[in-house]
């Protein structure tokens, strides 16, 4: 029963792919094949495994992707869910007319709710608020500012970044949607026996059941895999066209190839979406993919990838998965977040450079170079002659790299030397691990690390807003802190937005712990009207104030707040040639990275927990059985590397709580926008704020603007509301 809808009492079940028979795309069934993409097949799934604590939620954090469908423009009547008992979700706000949730006569079906359809507005914004100030919200902030607008920034603590998942961890990895090229991670034995050891991950009861539906969610969304090997391939075998994120298919010839390939070419269907190519010689990464999806001659060039390739190859096909679940799409927007940073931030606004760690920095002849080098002070770091070059004796260079603390990972690089090269990596063995690591590493003997220069970088989370804020006071930017959403109405001519004093402080307990300490609000709530559009990038705490806009938020399941812990150790620990690089140590989950002035920051651990707005607000330190009858123990997690032992044991150390906001769009951000661009969401970037918001704020800005996204690459990054 659970299988069937999420629990054994819904009376309402979203109609979806069926879960086992036969596939309308002809394929092989769901069940057989999606387990391998999400890693779980369905919900009942992970209440099992979630309540055994680290693997999984861990195994189920590291697989999962996926998102609410899109929809195509069209006014449907129909939300897609079923009613035998004669009654709907409330959150679809539908009436159940012969067995379907149907949406009565001016609303139509958006992501399974009846959403009020609005025209678009009439005119141009000259005002917009932002409400929430974490890493998307302030960039977001400063892309609409940049572009002449009078920007209000809200938040409900007393600065920026407080509540943000960069207390967590802040490295920027453009191509962490899937580092699994290593086998790194849950993907072998010895990471997953230590992941449940050590418990890096576990579950409160309400947040087992959460994630279980935000699970089923995912599965009803992320589509179907299938996977289709040939041993030899024929130009024409395929034709591709511009697809949504990757080249699709429009035409088999199972003529064109004899054998088995002929056999095997006619399980592909016009419509499918190539989501990955394996052969035996060289990796195709999905940044290839799409690219030559965004080419102008997309068949052409996969013929001449598939033709000249060295056979036998696997290609993975997407099956009626929406575009943001497609694996190449997500490398594309990575991949975009990259060079938005790079091409845009860092050029316009060089200044950055003091708080984002990054060789983009120190590329020679840049304008971002030119500032690291006459502001040495400020930026805290100098810049190599190149910055991208292989790391030589005891330097470790700009980047981030990836520590093994076991053999087997070591092994699985140094087998595949093609991958290695595609994802730009370099790998160092033992001794070089340790020499160059030495002062992170706190004695411990590491077999080896991968590094990489070309697409990484840190950010110091403590600076970031101080250096955001003054450019955007610079440009007329206010800000209100203190103040929370408490509600939000369209018309056609205005946007309302109610603002209430959010109350409460935080002080450090006797143990040094970061702790939140509810005090009661002083104030009145604020309407305000003045505003043309208004942007919410509040991260996990989304609170109630988007139940009436967006009821599917939170009834359909598609945000997840994801809890965690990080540790700052006293200044001056780290020389400041090894301030400049983002550490992973890749079986422990950990992530490190520098302040200015030398401090450890070691941060990670996944707990699921009640999900509540206040659960998100207070971002408690764990350190055992939990308020929620849950248990993490934060001191254990930290204790699983050298360094973490010692930091642990210096009463200087602060430990703090922190929050992913996690999109049931996998790896991409969750970004709606409402009655026309009036009201954007941008949130969701979950383990990779710090990657996709560089992008995902440009986008928001777009839309604010204009009601859509500039580049057509991005048509599909959003839903319309």
């Amino acid at each position: 029963i659970c299988c069937e809808g999420g629990s054994a009492m819904l009376h309402d079940v979203e109609a979806t792919a069926p879960l086992n028979g036969s596939s309308p795309n002809g394929g092989e069934t769901l069940a057989k094949k999606s387990s391998c993409r999400t890693g779980i097949i369905v919900g009942c799934c992970i209440l099992i495994v979630g309540a055994l604590g680290a693997s999984g939620a861990a195994y189920f954090l590291a697989r999962t992707g996926g998102q609410a469908g899109q929809d195509d423009g069209a006014c449907q009547a129909d939300t897609g869910g079923t009613c035998h008992s004669g009654e709907c979700w409330d959150w679809r706000r539908a009436t159940c007319s012969a067995g379907r949730c149907v949406c009565p006569l001016g609303r139509c079906a958006r992501e399974g709710s009846c959403a009020l359809e609005m025209d678009p507005p009439k005119s141009k914004p000259k005002e917009v608020a932002v409400v929430g100030c974490g890493i998307a919200g302030a960039l977001t902030a400063l892309e609409l500012a940049h572009r002449g607008l009078k920007v209000t920034v809200f938040d409900r603590e007393a600065s920026c970044f407080v509540g943000t998942s960069g207390r967590i961890a802040a490295e920027m990895m453009f191509y962490s949607y899937n580092k699994a090229f290593f086998h790194g991670g849950w993907s072998n034995i010895e990471a997953g026996v230590l992941a449940v050891k050590n418990v890096q991950a576990s579950a409160s009861p309400e947040g087992v059941k959460k994630a279980a539906m935000f699970s089923l969610k995912n599965q009803k969304t992320s589509g179907d895999t299938i996977t289709v090997s040939l041993a030899n391939y024929k130009k024409g075998a395929l034709t591709f066209k511009r697809g949504e994120g990757s080249p699709k298919v429009v035409a088999i010839c199972s003529s064109c190839l004899s054998g088995d390939d002929a056999e095997a070419i006619t399980a592909i269907k016009p419509g499918w979406h190539l989501e990955t190519m394996e052969r035996e010689i060289k990796q195709v990464i999905p940044y290839d993919l799409h690219r030559i999806n965004e080419d102008k001659s997309p068949d052409e060039e996969m013929q001449k990838l598939l033709a000249e390739a060295d056979h036998p190859i696997k290609l993975k096909f997407l099956i009626r998965g929406e575009p943001r679940t497609n694996q190449a799409y997500e490398a594309g927007f990575f991949e975009a977040a990259g060079h938005r940073l790079r091409d845009f931030f860092l050029v316009q606004y060089p200044e950055l450079c003091e708080a984002v760690i990054t060789p983009f920095c120190c590329v020679p002849g840049t304008v971002a170079r030119a500032w690291v080098d006459n502001n040495p002070h400020k930026a805290g770091y100098m810049c190599p002659a190149d910055p991208f070059a292989e790391a030589k004796g005891t330097e470790n260079g700009m980047g981030v790299t990836h520590i093994f603390s076991t053999q087997t990972i070591v092994n699985n690089m140094n087998a595949d030397g093609d991958e290695k090269k595609a994802w730009s990596f370099e790998v160092w063995n033992a001794s070089e691990t340790n020499k160059r690591m030495k002062h992170w590493l706190g004695g411990q003997h590491m077999f080896g690390a991968a590094t990489n220069r070309q697409e990484s970088g840190f950010v110091r989370t403590e600076l970031i807003f101080s250096v955001i804020q003054e450019i955007l006071t610079r440009k007329g930017a206010s800000f209100r802190f203190g103040r929370e959403l408490a509600g939000i109405s369209m018309t056609a001519d205005t946007t309302s937005m109610e603002m209430r004093p959010a109350g409460g402080q935080w002080t450090n307990s006797a143990e040094n712990v970061r702790t939140f300490q509810p005090v009661q609000a002083k104030g009145e709530t604020e309407t305000f009207h003045n505003f043309d559009r208004v942007v919410i990038s509040t991260g996990g705490a989304i609170g109630s104030a988007l139940d009436d806009l967006d009821p599917t938020l939170k009834g359909d399941h598609q945000l997840l707040p994801l809890m965690g812990y990080i540790i700052v150790g006293p200044p001056e620990q780290l020389p400041p040639s090894e301030r400049d690089i983002g550490v992973v140590f890749e079986n422990e989950h950990m992530y490190l990275r520098s302040t200015m002035n030398g401090s450890f920051a070691v941060g990670g651990g996944m707990y699921f927990g009640d999900g509540t707005d206040e659960d998100v607000r207070r971002l408690r330190w764990s350190s055992g059985v939990t308020e929620q009858m849950g248990y993490f123990d934060a001191k254990n997690y930290m204790e699983q590397a050298e360094i973490g032992k010692q930091l642990m044991q210096d009463p200087k150390t602060l430990k703090l709580g922190g929050c992913r906001p996690m999109s049931v769009f996998g790896n991409f951000p969750m970004l709606k926008s409402y009655g026309g661009g009036r009201v954007v969401l941008n949130t969701g970037g979950g383990a990779n704020g710090f990657v996709t918001s560089w992008k995902s704020a440009q986008l928001a800005t777009d839309i604010v603007m204009t009601g859509t996204v500039e580049e057509p690459a991005w048509e599909h990054a959003f839903t319309k509301l």
